[in-house]
């Protein structure tokens, strides 16, 4: 590896208090060889508030009311269902980026 070493760092660390949600960022920067380059960011997402639906969403009662009374052999009307949900959650997201750098010309691949 010559003089390019191995160096993970944190990056971007955020918290953005007046939305909904926290977004947190770890990237990282790994200079393989003078020709090869690494880099990468794993990121977290963490809902903060608990959002509630309860049967006032017409556009879930409309798109699930059809499959429940389709699936119940119309036992149950399209018309009289009610779409109740809590959303809470977390979510993951990576990526990784492998470059071919031609050193001296400013240029990446």
């Amino acid at each position: 590896m010559g003089q390019h070493t191995a160096m993970a760092k944190m990056q971007d660390w955020s918290v953005w208090p007046h939305t909904d949600r926290n977004v947190y960022n770890i990237e990282f920067d790994w200079d393989i060889t003078r020709k090869w380059h690494l880099d990468g960011l794993v990121q977290h997402v963490r809902r903060t508030l608990v959002r509630q639906i309860n049967g006032d969403s017409s556009e879930l009662n409309n798109v699930y009311g059809p499959i429940v009374s389709g699936t119940t052999g119309g036992a149950i009307p399209a018309e009289t269902v009610e779409v109740a949900l809590a959303n809470e959650g977390i979510l993951w997201g990576y990526g990784i980026n492998l470059r071919d750098t031609l050193q001296g010309t400013g240029k990446t691949l």
